[in-house]
This record gives C-alpha cells, structure tokens and sequence, in this order.
C-alpha cells in the first residue's frame, strides 16, 4: 500500500520535482521548452499563409527588426522552428527583417517517409509556400530541416528507431538529391537565393534528464559525442546535399563548427542546449547567429535583396549592391 501511495503521488506530481533544488530543476524544465515558447505558434500555417501578417512585429512568427526589409524566409520543420531564435537575433544585428514557416509537413517530402499529416495536403502546402516565396520580397530562402532522419532515420534511442539498410540509405540519398535539385533550380529561375542549413548535431541521450541527473549528483554536464562522430553520422546526407546543390549556387550552413571542437557541447553555463536530443533550446539562440554570421554574410543578403529589388523596377543597381 505504502508503494502504491508513493507511485500515485509520484505520477501525479510528475515525478516529485520539489525534491531536487530551484537550479536542477531548471534544468529539467527545459525538456518543457518549446511547448510554452511562442514559436510553437508558427507550426500551424494554411497554404494562403498571409506573408503581410507574419511580417507584423507582434506576429510569433516574426525575426529580426521591427520595421527592417523583408530578407529572409526561414522554412523548416520542428528544427527550423527551433532555429528561429538565433535567426531572429542574427537579423537584428544587422536592421533587416523576415519570418518563418514552420508547418507540421517537411520541405522535402520523401516516397516513403511520409508520417501522419505528410499526405496530399502536405505537397500542395509546399507548392504553394514556393509560389509565394517567389513572388514575395523576400530574396533569400533559408530551408532548415532534420536531413540527416530522411536519409539515415532517427537514433537507437528514439520512438521509431530501426536499423536502416545500407541499400535503403542509398536509395534516400538519390532521392534526397533529386528533391534539393529541383527545390534550387525553381529558387534560382525566379532571381532568389536559397540558403541551407545542415542538421545540428545529434545527441545519443536526452539532454535536460541527462544535464539533471548529473547536477543532482554532484558531478559535471555529460559530454557530447565526438566530432568525428557526427560527421560520420551524415556523411551519406552530406554527399547527397552536395550532389544536389552541385548545379547552383546555394549557400551552404554548417552548425557543427559552433557546438563542436574535439566533442559537441551540450550545456551552456551549465543550461541545456537541447531540450530532448536533437532540438535545440533558445540558450543555443547566439550560437546559432554566430555560425550564420559566420557563414552566411549579411551583406550577401542585404545585397542581394537591393539587386532584387532594383532590378525588378527596371534599373540598373548601385555598384554595392551588384
């Protein structure tokens, strides 16, 4: 009776969470995260998605200046949504503006990946969203989404996990390739830039019990995996983005250089930088502006909208801009 009682206050209070101190319980909280941030707004659009509502400072889906030209489009999946963050502080270094698009249907839409809710439905949304990008202001498209899962699929300690043939990871990545070709060639036939961002590492635990657990035994943050790891992880997905991309001119993100040197972090300050094992929390938000400045010079951009513009008003653009 005494552990039954004990089981039902446990599961009633989730776990007893006022046993631990006010720090590690932060720490777990974050596994919460993204459920109370505002950004989980934007993973519900309609293929009439209105880009003049999104651009309202006081839409959730909004990044960057207030009243800054409209740049960037970031779309994504749940990891584009847990970018937007360090996108949204990245373009408010520089005064320019943009939103995101984060539906529950991926950018890329596989022949045999397709989950509840990537239907039909899903391949028109994208249709339209491409359409409305390419009719916009916007001039560059930033995709973001979790490649390395369409290719290689998830980690042993994921709901769904299963050893992935190497003749079906082969097969993913042809397709894979073939969907990132078309997604450039229609981006570049209508004057725009389309800028993508690989996965961010991937960690083979969850972060905040693990980050926790550790704190509330008295020892350090756990380390993430190795570098090299990492990159062994992708490298199939990583050749079929190159050989996607190998036709056009697409910029090229790579988070890994800011969470990795000999090992990924996970923590900063002791925070955690994931809230399960492969989304990202908003403590990672200036990490994330750091690797697109980095890697994605502002100026490329700024520059590219001001040629964009100009040109569709029939002039000829300033020297800065050409």
């Amino acid at each position: 009776m005494v552990l039954i009682g004990f089981s039902l206050v446990s599961e009633t209070t989730k776990g007893l969470p006022q046993r631990f101190s006010l720090p590690i319980r932060a720490v777990f909280a974050a596994a919460n995260e993204w459920r109370s941030s505002a950004r989980i707004a934007c993973r519900g659009v309609a293929a009439e998605v209105d880009f003049a509502e999104r651009m309202k400072p006081s839409h959730p889906c909004h990044m960057g200046a207030a009243k800054g030209p409209l740049t960037v489009v970031l779309w994504g999946d749940s990891h584009g949504a847990a970018l937007q963050p360090g996108v949204d502080r990245w373009l408010q270094q520089h005064g320019l503006s943009g939103f995101a698009l984060t539906p529950p249907c991926r950018p890329v839409l596989m022949s045999d990946l397709n989950e509840a809710g990537e239907s039909l439905e899903c391949g028109a949304l994208q249709e339209a969203l491409i359409k409305r990008f390419l009719e916009s202001d916007a001039t560059t498209l930033l995709v973001a989404m979790r490649w390395n899962r369409l290719v290689e699929g998830v980690l042993p300690l994921e709901r769904g996990y299963r050893v992935v043939p190497d003749a079906e990871r082969r097969e993913r990545a042809e397709e894979l390739a073939l969907h990132l070709h078309s997604l450039a060639k229609r981006i570049s036939a209508g004057s725009k830039q389309l800028a993508f961002i690989y996965t961010v590492p991937e960690i083979p635990f969850n972060v905040p019990n693990s980050v926790g657990i550790r704190l509330n035994l008295g020892l350090s943050s756990p380390q993430g995996p190795v570098t090299s790891e990492v990159l062994t992880q992708r490298a199939l997905t990583s050749s079929a983005v190159q050989k996607g991309f190998q036709d056009y001119d697409v910029k090229i993100v790579d988070p890994v250089p800011g969470f990795c040197q000999e090992r990924c972090r996970v923590v900063h300050d002791d925070k955690p930088l994931y809230f399960d094992n492969n989304h990202l929390t908003i403590e990672a938000a200036d990490i994330i502006a750091s690797v697109l400045e980095a890697q994605l010079p502002s100026k490329t951009i700024a520059a590219g909208r001001e040629t964009a513009l100009v040109s569709s008003q029939g002039q000829t653009p300033p020297a800065e801009a050409r």
